[in-house]
């Protein structure tokens, strides 16, 4: 084998344990995979969900899998179908980690059916602190 073969073989290796790939298939698919298409039905399904029925399972949904580290106030207002409100008292959010600057901006969205609301809380207008896998309303 030629070194240039030897350095993708490797390379993809990496890739493979760096993803977790237990197969050795770095293109399997898992079984939560969706089409770019079918993701887009979704994420309108589970808007439409979440604004008329105030469904918090909805909006957990796309807590997880629609909203991103980074994204503007504006984006995630649109990824979740309705304006985020303004929490001018944000300091009891701030001071429970100490990562939060006193010029972050605190934001919330609901309630949902359940009573539940999700505050997430912005960095010069960038979704700052948000880690998807740790969204969970109840």
């Amino acid at each position: 084998m030629t070194s240039a073969v030897v350095r993708v073989l490797i390379a993809l290796s990496l890739l493979c344990l760096l993803a977790g790939c237990e197969s050795g298939n770095i293109f399997e698919r898992g079984p939560d995979w969706q089409s770019d298409a079918d993701l887009h039905k979704t994420a309108v399904e589970k808007q439409r969900r979440f604004i008329e029925d105030r469904d918090h399972e909805a909006l957990n949904w796309l807590l997880k899998h629609r909203v991103k580290p980074g994204m503007s106030r504006g984006d995630v207002d649109e990824i979740l179908g309705e304006d985020g409100e303004r929490i001018y008292d944000d300091g009891s959010f701030k001071n429970r980690n100490s990562v939060y600057r006193q010029t972050d901006k605190a934001y919330s969205w609901g309630p949902a059916a359940n009573g539940s609301t999700v505050v997430l809380i912005f960095r010069d207008n960038q979704l700052f602190n948000f880690r998807p896998q740790d969204v969970g309303l109840e």
